[in-house]
């Protein structure tokens, strides 16, 4: 067996070598046997490229290994332990969870029992305006989908109530703090652990709870840690507000019933697409139908002020050379199987179905347009935690070898960061919420592929409530010639943006 160390342009090369394009890659690919180990440098340069080597190593019987990590920023150090923890298996996450399962269940049995027998008080009346708010949703494993919506979340407070102050609880609050400083909004906020042990004095000393940024739904710890808070709100006079959040989806019948309780609990509520306000768990309560936060946050992005020179640099150097060619951009997402309705075989052959036919469209748009298209295949969430994009990035460049020009943005941009990208796109295909949310509010011609295969989900409701019925597709119905169409419809005005 032989050892070999790799340089950063090899690591690199995943992307070429799949696609057939020359690649440094090449020589130490080519020269090796089944059972051979790579050894990986991980760097600023190369940090965000491991998981397309490591996929590659792995098809062809080879044995990746991480180097020991030089000069990474705590952004990308923690896309590393990220991925040890989640793809590899070999160390904890980045940052524990700050409760513990112990203080769930009894906050379970001290707020949920309770709840549903009717005990407890009404929900306080919500004021006009209040200065500070705690903030609680789904923080602590975002991707830059989430920081938007947090944007929005934010600039929406200070607009309607007039607040300055947060107080934002994270599940991993360093991960969350990073996003935060990305953001450009006039609410000073102060990151700290979504725990059980400072969540009472956190509610005492501000003016209000609000739970926004992250949908309600089957995620049993954190439903409990959200009906703690609104009933630790509503015992000291503090209203709570929930605004335009999602809602499902559910598997669990108890995961319902405290939602529903959380529901109840609501000084007001309201939800991000009309379908999330037909959910059973909503049934006879005041709900009223907003949008999603993020698209205030990014109409508020018209000059790119937090665009740094790194990510200004990622993206010149990714598109260098497609002058004159259209640009169709591609977001991906895998797919959690567990929450099919139809059940995960179903799933999984819906999920290996639409890359095939994703592939086979691509090739031929390729040949079929004056000019081929450069496909830009841009994550919205690089990391391991909620499922990486570069993994389908990479099976789909995989299927489409050399037929169609396919490049990926390795990196971890902030809001900004992916503006500027999109921003040089002629027209995008999208899977994620927020890519297709990204790429609506700049007018881009987009069509969705909901990633809920045989139910359709929030994906498939925004397109709805914009009126593009025929920009959108389930992804078990999103065929090759659905997907040729469409693409080759979006870029039919191609005259460069």
């Amino acid at each position: 067996m032989t050892h070999r160390i790799l340089t950063p342009a090899q690591v690199q090369g995943a992307h070429d070598y799949l696609a057939g394009r020359p690649t440094p890659l090449d020589e130490p690919l080519n020269a090796s046997a089944a059972g051979d180990s790579l050894a990986l440098p991980v760097t600023p340069e190369t940090v965000f490229y491991t998981e397309a080597l490591f996929r590659l190593a792995q098809d062809k019987g080879l044995r990746p290994e991480m180097m020991t990590p030089e000069g990474l920023n705590p952004r990308e150090a923690e896309f590393v332990s990220d991925f040890n923890h989640f793809f590899l298996g070999i160390a904890p996450p980045s940052e524990a969870n700050p409760s513990t399962v112990f203080e769930d269940a009894v906050a379970l049995l001290t707020h949920g029992l309770p709840a549903i027998a009717g005990l407890g008080r009404r929900p306080a009346p919500l004021p006009q305006q209040f200065p500070s708010a705690v903030l609680i949703g789904a923080y602590g494993g975002e991707h830059v989908g989430d920081a938007a919506i947090l944007g929005g979340v934010l600039l929406g407070l200070h607009k309607d109530f007039g607040v300055t102050e947060v107080m934002l609880l994270s599940k991993r609050p360093e991960h969350t703090k990073r996003l935060v400083a990305a953001l450009e909004t006039p609410v000073n906020v102060r990151v700290a652990p979504y725990s059980h042990r400072d969540l009472d004095a956190a509610i005492k000393q501000h003016a209000a709870l609000v739970f926004a940024g992250g949908p309600l739904m089957d995620l049993p710890r954190m439903l409990v840690m959200h009906l703690k808070a609104a009933r630790l709100a509503a015992r000291v006079g503090k209203p709570f507000v929930v605004r335009n959040v999602g809602v499902g989806p559910f598997k669990r019948q108890a995961s319902r019933m405290v939602a529903r309780q959380i529901a109840r609990a609501a000084s007001a509520f309201s939800v991000r697409t009309r379908d999330a306000a037909k959910d059973p768990i909503l049934h006879g309560l005041k709900v009223a139908v907003g949008h999603d936060p993020a698209f205030d946050y990014l109409a508020s992005r018209g000059t790119l002020t937090r665009l740094t020179e790194d990510e200004r640099k990622q993206v010149d150097d990714l598109l260098h050379g497609t002058e004159g060619r259209p640009l169709l951009g591609i977001n991906i997402r895998p797919i959690r199987h567990e929450w099919a309705k139809k059940g995960e075989d179903f799933s999984r052959r819906a999920e290996t179905g639409f890359l095939q036919a994703c592939a086979e469209a691509m090739a031929r748009v390729a040949t079929s347009l004056p000019t081929p298209p450069v496909f830009v295949f841009f994550p919205m969430n690089p990391i391991q935690l909620g499922g990486s994009d570069l993994e389908s990035a990479f099976h789909l460049q995989k299927l489409l070898g050399g037929r169609a020009e396919m490049r990926v943005l390795q990196s971890d941009p902030d809001v900004d960061g992916v503006l500027y990208l999109l921003r040089k796109l002629d027209a995008a295909m999208t899977m994620r919420f927020h890519g297709s949310i990204f790429a609506l509010s700049q007018e881009i011609p987009t069509a969705g592929v909901d990633y809920y295969p045989g139910q359709g989900g929030k994906v498939e409701q925004l397109f709805q409530d914009r009126g593009l019925h025929d920009l959108i597709r389930r992804m078990d119905t999103a065929d090759e010639d659905w997907i040729f169409t469409s693409m080759t419809e979006l870029l039919a005005g191609h005259a460069g943006r």
